[in-house]
């Protein structure tokens, strides 16, 4: 109960049982809790049976309090995954959509660059009095298995690597997921104390 719910219950016990007592925080191994309180009556009056009712409420509103808490903890974790997945899922959005931009454009590129170096190639063997043998005809074979195969093997990989990454660290979030929740270990620990 609060401070101004432990006083009520203080004064309706003292003019029940005619005896005084003390409202003081509720501790739970050695630490008080917030905003929780109890009326602890003076010895030597009578009905005594006051303070474990007064434990018996502190124990239900604790209950309610860490009902509470894990409640909201779990709304806010459930709120902050989603909202986690879903810049996830935007980014691999981009990606995918850069990612085919790039595709054009890098393809574009290494074709553009397989038919310079074919010029270059064909003008050595002119140059060299070779143009017009059989291997001038292997010269677009030569530059695809040197340069364009590779290139666009490279771009490939570049392209994988991007989304990959982001779904690496998405797979890393999922993995570090925790819900941590109130713990019960102090309610458990005052049940046991109400107990004895």
């Amino acid at each position: 109960m609060n401070y101004s719910q432990a006083v009520a219950y203080g004064k309706a016990y003292a003019k029940a049982h005619g005896v005084g007592g003390t409202v003081d925080i509720v501790s739970l191994g050695g630490y008080g809790v917030e905003n929780q309180y109890e009326f602890t009556p003076s010895r030597g009056g009578s009905g005594g049976g006051g303070g474990s009712y007064n434990r018996g409420l502190n124990l239900q509103s604790l209950y309610s309090q860490f009902q509470k808490r894990e409640t909201e903890a779990k709304a806010a974790n459930v709120a902050r995954e989603k909202e986690i997945r879903n810049i996830y899922a935007n980014v691999l959005n981009e990606i995918s959509g850069s990612n085919a931009s790039l595709r054009a454009s890098g393809l574009k590129d290494i074709e553009t660059q397989s038919k310079q170096l074919v010029g270059q190639e064909t003008q050595q063997m002119i140059s060299s009095g070779l143009y017009g043998t059989t291997t001038a005809a292997g010269i677009p074979t030569k530059v695809a298995s040197t340069f364009t195969q590779p290139a666009r093997l490279k771009l490939e990989d570049f392209l994988s690597a991007r989304k990959r990454e982001v779904q690496l660290g998405l797979a890393g979030f999922v993995e570090r997921i925790e819900n941590p929740y109130p713990d019960y270990n102090a309610l458990i620990q005052a049940q046991i104390a109400a107990a004895q």
